[in-house]
């Protein structure tokens, strides 16, 4: 609920992440190129979105994006 406003004083952004976005990683939905491979959060002028996003399985992820990773209610996370 506290995440850094995004949008302001940024120029747009084009294939990469918005500032301050904050990138879910999980599992493909489905394989269907309509549907939207993952998703972000991200604060513009004080509201809260959920956006997704299209990206190919060989986009690399720039070095400052911030991640959050989502895993099933059922997995075993390991050390």
């Amino acid at each position: 609920m506290d995440q850094a406003e995004g949008a302001l004083g940024f120029a747009p952004t084009r294939h990469q992440s918005p500032p301050g976005a904050i990138r879910v990683v999980s599992a493909p939905l489905c394989e269907d190129d309509e549907v939207p491979k993952g998703f972000y959060l991200r604060r513009i002028e004080g509201v809260l979105w959920l956006r997704g996003y299209w990206s190919s399985a060989d986009h690399v992820r720039q070095p400052d994006e911030q991640l959050v990773f989502a895993y099933p209610a059922t997995a075993t996370i390991t050390a």
